[in-house]
């Protein structure tokens, strides 16, 4: 089991990134008789006639509660949900090609190029990711060769890592790490939207403001952040103080965590790092 946890995290940085959408409805319908009130005018024509009006009738249309839909008819067939698939290169790929790319280029938000030619997020991930291997390498007494991209580095350290020797607990330590990788690289790829907020204090630490260092220069910023991922992600959004480094929330639904974060910030918690981290 360990083993296999160890390969999905290699093979989700080095096999084609599978893309996936769902189309169509995402919820069941649930069709209501539309209904109108009866004019006076009706009412006394049926009084006359001696006849029963109700107050309310039918119109004939049909109405989803769910998404405020009107329909004509009653619809027979709850409506198709579909899957929209592409693959795309692998993540590494991806993050090699990002580091060329400037925010004027593929207009992919969040690109932080520092007035370079150069993504330096993504120079910074790529760099780190090299080291790592390189040192997984020299760790088993290998070598690789030269002129090899990430994809190969990973799977060629893989591959040897298998055919050794490795010490018990090391599979979980290094999925681990590998899955991290993919996490940042999403993030590169697709930032979260982030939402501060400016003047609220942290519940753990009861900071306002942050001391974060970028590029290599140190920058005074808000403590308490939302980053929020698209729902398909399935890491999730989450709160963050960048003063303690605590996370205060985490949800899949960006909604959901932006409710939450907003409960965090109105209420000056007390609690501690362990409650306040917990779901």
């Amino acid at each position: 089991m360990t083993e296999d946890r160890l390969l999905a995290a290699v093979d989700a940085l080095t096999k084609p990134h599978v893309v996936a959408r769902y189309t169509g409805t995402d919820h069941t319908h649930e069709w209501l008789p539309l209904v109108r009130e009866t004019s006076r005018e009706e009412r006394h024509a049926a009084k006359r006639k001696r006849q029963k009006l109700a107050r309310t009738v039918e119109t004939g249309e049909w109405w989803c509660m769910w998404c405020d839909t009107v329909a004509s008819t009653k619809p027979d067939e709850a409506e198709t949900e579909t899957i929209d698939r592409r693959d795309e290169d692998p993540l590494l790929d991806q993050l090699a090609a990002r580091i060329g790319t400037t925010l004027g280029d593929s207009g992919t938000r969040g690109a932080r190029t520092g007035g370079s030619p150069i993504d330096v997020d993504a120079y910074d991930e790529y760099a780190k990711i090299d080291a790592t291997i390189r040192g997984w390498y020299r760790d088993l007494g290998a070598t690789p060769g030269r002129g090899l991209s990430l994809v190969q580095l990973l799977r060629s350290w893989y591959v040897l890592y298998r055919a050794g020797h490795a010490p018990v607990g090391d599979d979980d330590a290094k999925a681990r790490i590998i899955e991290t990788w993919r996490t940042k690289i999403l993030d590169i790829l697709d930032p979260p939207d982030q939402i501060p907020y400016r003047g609220q204090p942290c519940p753990v630490c009861g900071e306002t403001r942050a001391r974060n260092e970028q590029g290599g220069v140190e920058q005074d910023t808000v403590a308490l952040w939302a980053f929020l991922r698209p729902a398909y992600r399935e890491e999730g959004s989450y709160g963050l103080c960048k003063a303690c480094k605590t996370v205060l929330a985490r949800n899949r639904d960006p909604l959901a965590l932006r409710s939450r974060m907003n409960g965090v910030a109105a209420t000056r918690l007390t609690r501690t790092i362990g409650e306040a981290i917990s779901e």
